[in-house]
């Protein structure tokens, strides 16, 4: 295996979606969507942005999830939506920190993004957003 702390950077996009008909024949459409870009410096210090989301056109069901890592620090946040209940639920992860600690991780994390130029890398998934 190898050192995951050696210099370089990492870029995972995929897509999968089937179709699925029910009885009447109608379609129902499922989809997922991933991106993840990570760099780590020669110092071994790692940064990582991903986002994923997923529709089933069945259920009604849209997800959506935005993750930022700074070394071992952390904060995920997942909307989901069901547009057949019209419901919304919004939920914050955070890995070696807590909610209080957000506001100085984003800072961190912005500004060594920027010192390491890497937002030139990194491009959104789309307009496939959970609003």
């Amino acid at each position: 295996m190898g050192n995951s702390n050696m210099p370089g950077s990492y870029y995972q996009k995929s897509y999968v979606s089937t179709v699925k008909y029910d009885r009447d024949g109608r379609p129902h459409r499922e989809s997922y969507q991933s991106q993840t870009i990570k760099q780590t410096d020669k110092d071994g210090r790692r940064i990582q942005e991903s986002q994923q989301a997923y529709q089933n056109t069945k259920t009604g069901i849209e997800k959506a999830s935005h993750e930022r890592l700074l070394d071992d620090k952390g904060h995920k946040v997942v909307r989901q939506r069901n547009r057949n209940l019209a419901e919304q639920y919004e939920h914050n992860y955070f890995k070696g920190m807590n909610e209080g600690d957000l506001p100085q991780f984003e800072n961190e994390y912005n500004n060594y993004r920027q010192k390491v130029n890497f937002s030139q890398n990194y491009k959104a998934i789309g307009n496939k957003k959970v609003n």
